[in-house]
């Protein structure tokens, strides 16, 4: 029996940026959420704004958000969650920081509203709220001291 060939960076770089260019584009088209995750991608080349919006997009969506998410559709919102969770703390993450925490902290505060419209009984999308605070831990020690003072001391 064959192996299957082992994926990683250079046997991907070997193909060629074309062909990888064309697997990208035939996964997004049939996959939501990895057209999210490249779509941040390509914003990164504009800058953390450009990631930023596609994050605050997404979140304000998310926020008005009033319908039920039947049983047939709670995996792909759940992928969806994880992809803007991705997004904020990869691309935005690196790009800037304080903006990446301040979309994960606006995400994690949907967290009541979303549980009212999905029924997670296997708890997948209790576990991206949780990669999310996971996130904001990660990037807590790249913020900057105007930043941090107002996660540690917000407005009243």
């Amino acid at each position: 029996m064959a192996r299957k060939p082992a994926l990683n960076i250079d046997v991907l770089s070997a193909l060629g940026a074309q062909k990888l260019a064309r697997l990208v584009l035939d996964e997004a088209e049939e996959n939501a959420a990895f057209r999210k995750v490249v779509s941040a991608a390509l914003a990164s080349v504009k800058g953390p704004e450009a990631i930023a919006k596609i994050v605050d997009r997404r979140l304000s969506a998310l926020e008005r958000a009033r319908s039920f998410i039947e049983w047939d559709k709670a995996k792909a919102f759940e992928k969806d969650l994880s992809a803007t969770v991705k997004v904020a703390a990869e691309e935005l993450g690196v790009a800037s920081p304080d903006m990446a925490v301040e979309r994960l902290l606006r995400f994690i505060a949907t967290h009541e509203h979303v549980f009212e419209r999905v029924d997670d009984s296997y708890g997948r999308v209790q576990d991206v709220y949780y990669s999310a605070i996971q996130a904001v831990g990660d990037l807590t020690p790249r913020l900057n001291a105007r930043m941090l003072l107002a996660i540690c001391r917000p407005e009243s």
